[in-house]
């Protein structure tokens, strides 16, 4: 039932953000999911959930683990988007997908829940393998029995997070080992250590310095330490011409030697293949870098004291966060080696205590910028110094807050908490980290405490909105279950009832897809095929209809899916399983999906072959009106042209006769006058009394033929008895008569009609049926004269009796033209062993309109 609940709306999944469109868009038949109307409803109603979310959420469908994401995964994904939509997870992080498989073929065997926090990634979704970090949950999507369908996913992407801190912590250590060296002979090595341990974010780093008597324009500088490339220093240029042009580091900026590379100027990117080769490998990563930035170290005088050359992450986008961190690394080494020129420079020690004046300036301004609270105490845990962080959550003024304990500075709470973990570090020797409230401002705190020389130094950042973000979820995750099993019992619900609306119609409907392949079919259609709905399923509705019948209906149907019409009507005929034919009505509309398109036709079809039989007829009987009328006018010509023949040829010639006899007597008599014999006139005068006898029988003749003479005097009841009578003695077939008492006798149209028919019929029993015995009755139906007449001949064959004529006479045609005339009916037809049955319904006195005559297919005698 779930497929018919997919297939009765125009969109699938509702909402209105890009995720949702794309989904209902996309072509799901050709992904291993297949249609949506396939799916089953716990992935529809996961994938329902997952596009009206606004958190970060995915659904793993199918045992192929098709990616559906929403909106808020969209970034996620790079440039991967959109076309991971409705593609595997292994096709669309192939990269990743040794790490990522154990975990998901887990959830799908076991049905449990896994989570993964901060898990590392290497995803291509920029144009380079990625270092990511998420936090994951991944839950089975299982329906009521069986094994997983699917998995759902609530993602949370850590990677800023992750990566701050882990530059935070090179930070941190950084400036401690810039703390701890003094600027002493090891501080160089200390601070090489510090950067070293860093191998992702730094996968290299050199720092080249000038000598003290360097001047612009002139002398060199050499490498102080190298760290990443796989060949030490030995990797890289040891001493560099200040001024020298052909070096690629002045090609490449297109500076003037490094004169140009100042603080004023800032960074400056070069190609890592042109400074190191394509086959040097640094760092954490098996492939080289593609960029190293080169930033200048200030010196006194306002030219550089040096550089730092630092190869980037090539996992990593060199984005504002990666910036900060470089810049922030660069003060600390510019600290460092602030430091080491103090100490070294003795008598300088002005200039040297300046400059490490201004390292520390540097240092308390880098810490000052960061996020994160930053103190340091002694070994009794009072307060040394502090940075503003520090001194907004301590609260107070920085003078009043130095030199306290900062343990007596926390809420109790924290101080219960923190107090420990300090102490901890003291005795240990190790750093200790440890997540604390602050119940004062209600926040979070990640608090990380590193032995030093003079105590302790704390750093502490701010996690509440990571906690925040954790409750959400997992309180999201609780809702999430909640609205899922809600809706899917919902669509259970929703499933039965259409299901029961479907499969109770009273009229046959059907589902195909836009190749007119069956999809479902309820008991009435099927009943209209004579096949069962499972046998339907492998077929199309071409295969259902007449051949000749198809080419318009798929013209109609392909204009309703091009979008020209909205749905479409169509007559044809079926073919059904027991071989029969019958016609069916077929109106079809189609359900689009999001774009508009036709995913599935809805075919409604109903039996109309009865009434086709009734339009056949109809058409017929027409055709066989419009013949009979123009026969009619045949006819009527004719009967006027032999009227005018037989007057013209016959009863001109007699009356001219009979004019030239009594011109002859008129001429006689005015020649001889008195002195004709009356012999001579009587004579002639009865010469032309003979001519006009024969005039007036000729006019006889001609009015019997064109009238029935026996009607005016006996009626037409008597007439009929006379002629049967008189063709039986000719004939010598036996003629049974039977005729209705106390009948009216009709109108003269109506009785010569009926008599006239009469006469036919009795002439085509002689002439064609040669039959031993004929039936004749006349009855009373309403108003009209029911006239039959059945013989037990040889019988007419049924094309027969639809003929226009009959063997070269009028036949047939000629007594439906009389019973036509008298607005009458006439049927013929052959009966069952043998025989023929002529019947005419004549109206006796107005022109009724007649019930259709009765059947002429019966054996018995009428």
């Amino acid at each position: 039932m779930d497929n018919v609940i997919a297939t009765t709306v125009s969109d699938f999944f509702p909402g209105e953000g890009e995720m949702a469109r794309a989904v209902n868009a996309n072509d799901w038949e050709r992904t291993p999911l297949g249609p949506v109307s396939a799916w089953p409803s716990c992935i529809r109603t996961a994938v329902s959930i997952c596009l009206g979310s606004h958190f970060q959420l995915m659904v793993l469908a199918g045992s192929d683990l098709i990616y559906i994401y929403n909106d808020a995964c969209i970034p996620i994904f790079g440039d991967k988007h959109p076309a991971a939509l409705g593609r595997r997870v292994a096709d669309v992080w192939p990269e990743a997908w040794e790490t990522i498989a154990p975990v998901l073929g887990s959830v799908l065997e076991t049905g449990e829940r896994v989570r993964q926090d901060d898990w590392p990634l290497m995803l291509n979704r920029s144009g380079f393998a990625e270092e990511c970090f998420f936090t994951l949950s991944y839950s089975p999507i299982s329906p009521d029995a069986g094994s997983a369908a699917g998995v759902f996913v609530a993602v949370m992407e850590t990677t800023r997070r992750v990566l701050g801190e882990r530059r935070q912590r090179t930070l941190s250590e950084l400036a401690i080992q810039v703390a701890l060296g003094r600027g002493g002979d090891r501080t160089f090595d200390l601070v090489r250590q510090a950067l070293a341990a860093n191998g992702s974010d730094l996968p290299l780093a050199a720092l080249y310095l000038a000598g003290p008597a360097h001047q612009p324009g002139s002398g060199d500088v050499d490498a102080v330490f190298c760290i990443g490339l796989h060949e030490g220093c030995a990797g890289i240029d040891q001493r560099i011409a200040w001024g020298g042009e052909a070096h690629p580091l002045a090609c490449l900026t297109g500076l003037t030697g490094l004169t140009g590379l100042t603080s004023a100027a800032g960074p400056q990117l070069y190609d890592f293949e042109e400074l190191f080769g394509r086959a040097n490998t640094c760092g954490a990563w098996p492939e080289p870098p593609r960029q190293v930035i080169a930033l200048a170290l200030p010196g006194g005088g306002g030219t550089p004291r040096g550089f730092v050359l630092v190869a980037l992450n090539p996992r990593a986008p060199f984005d504002d966060d990666y910036r900060q961190f470089i810049d922030a690394m660069a003060g600390l080494v510019a600290s460092a080696v602030a430091s080491v020129d103090a100490a070294a420079f003795e008598v300088e020690r002005a200039r040297a205590t300046a400059e490490l004046e201004r390292s520390k300036h540097d240092l308390a301004n880098v810490l000052a910028k960061t996020s994160d609270a930053f103190v340091s105490v002694d070994f009794e845990l009072r307060l040394l110094t502090l940075n503003d962080a520090a001194v907004a959550s301590l609260g107070g003024a920085r003078e009043e807050l130095v030199g306290r304990s900062f343990v007596e500075l926390l809420p109790a709470t924290v101080a219960m908490m923190l107090g420990p973990a300090l102490r901890a570090a003291l005795a240990g020797g190790e750093p200790v980290e440890v997540e604390v409230c602050n119940p004062r401002s209600a926040r979070w705190f990640n608090v990380r405490c590193y032995p030093a020389p003079q105590g302790l130094l704390v750093f502490g950042n701010d996690i509440t909105e990571r906690r925040d973000a954790e409750r959400l979820q997992e309180r999201a995750k609780r809702e999430l279950e909640r609205r899922f099993d809600l809706r899917t019992e919902e669509l259970r619900e929703a499933n039965r009832l259409l299901a029961a609306v479907f499969d109770r119609a009273p009229g046959g409907i059907a589902i195909t897809d836009t190749l007119g392949r069956f999809v479902r079919a309820n008991p009435a259609y099927q009943a209209l095929a004579g096949v069962t709905e499972q046998a339907l399923l492998g077929r199309t509705v071409a295969d259902l209809t007449v051949a000749s019948d198809y080419p318009a209906a798929a013209e109609k149907i392909a204009a309703l899916e091009g979008g020209a019409v909205d749905s479409a009507q169509m007559e044809v005929r079926c073919r059904r399983a027991d071989g029969s034919v019958i016609w069916i009505h077929n109106f079809v509309s189609i359900i689009a999906d999001g774009a508009g398109r036709a995913r599935y036709f809805v075919h409604v079809a109903s039996d109309i072959t009865e009434r086709k039989r009734v339009e056949a007829g109809r058409r017929a009987a027409q055709d066989e009106l419009n013949v009979l009328y123009q026969r009619l006018q045949t006819v009527r010509e004719a009967e006027r042209t032999a009227l005018a023949r037989e007057v013209h040829d016959q009863l001109g010639q007699i009356l001219s006769a009979a004019k030239i006899d009594v011109k002859l007597l008129e001429g006689d008599i005015r020649v001889h006058g008195t002195a004709l014999a009356p012999e001579k006139i009587i004579a002639e005068l009865h010469s032309a009394g003979v001519t006009l006898d024969r005039a007036m029988q000729l006019v006889r003749d001609i009015a019997t033929e064109l009238r029935a003479p026996e009607l005016d005097g006996q009626g037409l009841y008597a007439a009929i008895e006379w002629h049967a009578r008189d063709f039986e003695r000719r004939t010598r077939v036996s003629v049974h008569l039977e005729l209705g008492a106390g009948l009216a006798q009709p109108v003269r149209a109506a009785g010569e009609a009926l008599l006239r028919i009469f006469h036919e019929a009795l002439t085509n029993v002689l002439r064609h049926a040669h039959a031993s015995c004929v039936w004749v009755s006349v009855e009373q139906r309403g108003a009209a004269l029911l006239l039959r007449v059945r013989d037990d001949g040889s019988g007419i064959a049924r094309q027969r009796a639809r003929a226009v004529c009959f063997d070269g006479s009028l036949g047939i045609i000629g007594m439906r033209e009389r019973a036509a005339l008298a607005h009458g009916r006439l049927r013929v037809g052959p009966l069952t062993p043998r025989g023929t049955l002529v019947s005419a319904l004549i109206p006796m006195f107005t022109q009724e309109i007649l019930p259709v005559l009765p059947g002429a297919g019966s054996g018995a005698p009428p």
